[in-house]
Formats: structure tokens, sequence, C-alpha cells
């Protein structure tokens, strides 16, 4: 499920609009997936994007729509089947029954760069369908501008979290260097990570692996609050810090990789949440499940994320 994003920053007036939106809204683009959403208050409460494996199984959908039902009461549904239009249109038609009256917002399918209309009546291979490009759309303009991103697949995005593996002797003997500064005192620790956040957020600087350890090593350590205050309530752009912690996430091994994930996770959120932060909390499910930051970032994802503050670098 995605944290809840607000649309009402959108202008969303067409199918098009919202088929332009959505993968930024889960951070992705779709394929042979069932995207179920609640829609309240100018908000997408809940979204769950469900892959066709899933979907194909007998009676998953029931408690996945009542959960979301129940997570948001009077909420209306839009609902977007993506991939070969017969298997797509049979699952929006599975939700549809599942629906209440009043209920449905919208039902779309959608093969490639055409759409139907569902909840209109239109019938994929009977109607000849509505040509879009995602690429054109004012609203997706919108959504870059406003610091939003969607990756090109689900894989890409889990990749994103998957971290290195285990170490080979000569990285394991950098991370045993890189801890060195556990030794420094408080004042030399706080320096760095602060001169770490000035060039990686704003300056917009890619840090180096040997820096990137060290600051994972802090924030494991002595520096954790730190950089999770910086990382939570900091002005700056959070894609910046997306991108920060998403490189950290990228060399840390296992045993330094929860805490960097909970930061990735954070700035994830701000950004809107969506997918990234979902595989954040099953990451840290996997790696640590005693963490809790897999409370927090679970709380977080049923929030809505701040509006975007700036400030001038400094």
């Amino acid at each position: 499920m995605t944290a809840t994003t607000a649309l009402d920053r959108f202008t969303v007036g067409s199918c098009e609009d919202l088929l332009a939106l959505i993968p930024y809204l889960i951070g992705y683009e779709p394929d042979e997936a069932l995207l179920v959403m609640t829609h309240c208050d100018g908000a997408v409460a809940q979204s769950s994007c469900m892959s066709r494996a899933l979907v194909d199984e007998p009676d998953s959908l029931t408690p996945i729509i009542g959960s979301m039902r129940a997570a948001t009461p009077g909420s209306e549904f839009i609902v977007v089947g993506y991939g070969p239009p017969e298997w797509a249109d049979a699952a929006v038609m599975t939700v549809r029954q599942e629906l209440r009256p009043g209920e449905m917002l919208c039902c779309l399918v959608v093969t490639d760069r055409l759409f139907w209309d569902v909840g209109a009546g239109e019938v994929p291979g009977l109607a000849p369908g509505h040509e879009f490009d995602p690429s054109t759309s004012p609203v997706a303009v919108q959504a870059i501008a406003s610091g939003m991103s969607a990756y090109a697949s689900r894989d890409e995005l889990v990749a994103v979290v998957a971290g290195p593996g285990d170490p080979g002797p000569d990285e394991a003997a950098a991370w045993d260097v890189a801890c060195e500064c556990l030794g420094w005192p408080p004042g030399r620790q706080r320096a760095f990570v602060d001169d770490c956040l000035a060039d990686a957020v704003e300056a917009g600087r890619r840090l180096d692996r040997e820096r990137l350890r060290r600051l994972c090593v802090l924030a494991v350590g002595p520096m954790r609050r730190h950089v999770m205050v910086r990382t939570g309530l900091d002005e700056d752009d959070p894609a910046a810090y997306e991108q920060l912690w998403a490189d950290a996430v990228a060399i840390a091994p296992a045993r330094w990789a929860p805490p960097v994930l909970g930061l990735l996770g954070i700035a994830s959120w701000r950004r809107g949440g969506g997918a990234l932060l979902s595989e954040v909390i099953a990451r840290l499910e996997a790696l640590d499940p005693a963490s809790g930051m897999i409370l927090v970032l679970t709380d977080l994802r049923t929030r809505r994320p701040p509006r975007g503050r700036r400030r001038p670098h400094r």
C-alpha cells in the first residue's frame, strides 16, 4: 500500500492525466498488474498494485478490497488493469463485482499506449481504445517539478533496496577502516556528517564509496538521531536525501543496511511514499524483524507527506 498522496495539487482533468500521473504516485511503471486505489477528500488514501500471479490466485482480491475499504471508509475506488486486454478487463471486472453502489470512481484497462474506460461501458476488443502519451502530459511535468519520480519497472525499484550481498575481502577490509570514525570526537563526527549532507543534498554531488561507508557507520551509531532528524525534517529537497540514502543502501552489507534503509524510507515517504517505501519495509522485515523502524515506516505509510518546502541552499 502506498502512503496518502494529495491529488489536489495536480490538475487531473481526464483519464489521460490520471494514467500519466499513476507511475509517479506508485513509484514505477506498472506492467501486467492490477492497480486499486482509494480516493478520499482530494487524495489517494491507499493503493495496492498487484502482480498478475497474485490476481490470478482464487479469492485473492476480496480481502485486499475489504482491507482498503475498512482503512478509508467512504472512499471511492480507482481500478486500472495493465496488460493484455482480455486479462486486464477480467481483473478489473473482478474488482468491480466487489464494489458497493457508489464506490466506483474510475475503471480503466491499459495496454501499451491504449486505454479503455470500462467503467463507462467501453469493451476492449470491441471499442478501438484511446491513444495516450504520458510524456506529453502536463500532469507528468507537474509531478516531476514537485520532486516525484518513477522507475521503469517494479524490478528496477526492488533493485534499489537489494543491497550488494556479502562483501569480498577487500570490501570487508574497507568497512573495517570506515569503522575507525567511531573513535573520532563527537564534534568531528557531526562535522563529517554535515559536510556529507551539504555535498549530497545541498550541492547535489554524489558521494564516493569511502565517504558513504563512513556515513553508514555513523548513521548506525552516534549520529543516528542527527541524520534521522535531518532526513525527516530538513527543508532541503527530499529527492536529494532519497538519492543519498539509495546510494548508501547500494553499498551497505547486511550488518550496516537497516539504519540506512530506514533513512531511505523516510526520504521516500517525504516524496510521496509509493512502492519504494513498501520495498524498504519488506527488506527491513527480512533483515531485522525487530527493527523499530518497521513500525515507524508502517505508520508513516498511512500518513500524508508534508507539502514540499524549500529553503535557499546555504
